[in-house]
């Protein structure tokens, strides 16, 4: 869904590790040095708003589902992939929009591609596809493209706990799964960064994409650089 806007809206996608929450903030403390007039928002999926909230328990094994005898199963993969959906649009609705209807950016730390690549692993991609084409497309997309053996690696390396995607066979499936979702997109809107480049580096390459296209450096002023 495209829809008509005054900001700009920009989201990092990747496996975990790839770097996306590092890219996410460098670009928003960026924005406030250099633009310090334009409204800048940062947030990420799962959101801080109810749905979020019940999907980040779910990931970290606090929630599960339970039949109708009392006995413990797995949450449902549909229902998190619903809930995701949910979330997203609440996301879009109260963090996004009102940032871009006041002309500014708005940053997300992973949004629809996210669902393509993860909740397809139990659930159709068609269908994740469907009940997520009401959430607007943003207008540009850094994918940070990583293995998923470097994606492995840094997560044992940096994390003391890990969600239910965090295993190397299911980021090599998740890896497949981005580049299908990555075909469906509109490639002007896509820059692809091997996110095995330094942090600084990727961050100049982002600036670089996103300098000309602040909304204020679009009314008149010159581009910064």
């Amino acid at each position: 869904m495209n829809v008509s806007r005054k900001g700009l809206f920009i989201v990092f996608e990747g496996l975990d590790g790839a770097g996306t929450t590092t890219q996410t903030r460098l670009l928003a403390a960026r924005l406030a040095q250099r633009t310090p007039t334009v409204m800048t928002a940062a947030t990420a999926e799962p959101s801080t708003g109810p749905a979020g909230s019940v999907i980040r328990q779910v990931l970290r094994h606090r929630v599960r589902g339970t039949d109708c005898f009392g006995k413990d199963k797995p949450f449902d993969p549909g229902a998190l992939a619903l809930l995701f959906a949910a979330d997203r649009l609440d996301h879009y609705s109260c963090e996004i929009e009102p940032v871009l209807d006041s002309g500014g950016v708005a940053i997300s730390d992973r949004y629809k591609l996210s669902s393509l690549a993860y909740q397809a692993l139990d659930v159709p991609f068609e269908w994740i596809a469907s009940i997520n084409s009401l959430a607007p497309e943003p207008d540009l997309l850094f994918f940070l493209d990583v293995s998923p053996e470097v994606a492995w690696n840094r997560v044992s390396m940096n994390r003391i706990t890990r969600d239910i995607f965090e295993v190397p066979e299911i980021l090599r499936q998740v890896h497949a799964n981005y580049n299908k979702a990555l075909e469906r997109m509109d490639r002007d809107k896509v820059v692809i960064i091997p996110g095995e480049t330094p942090a600084d580096s990727i961050a100049d390459i982002v600036w670089h994409h996103v300098a000309g296209r602040i909304p204020a450096a679009q009314g008149g002023q010159e581009p910064v650089n």
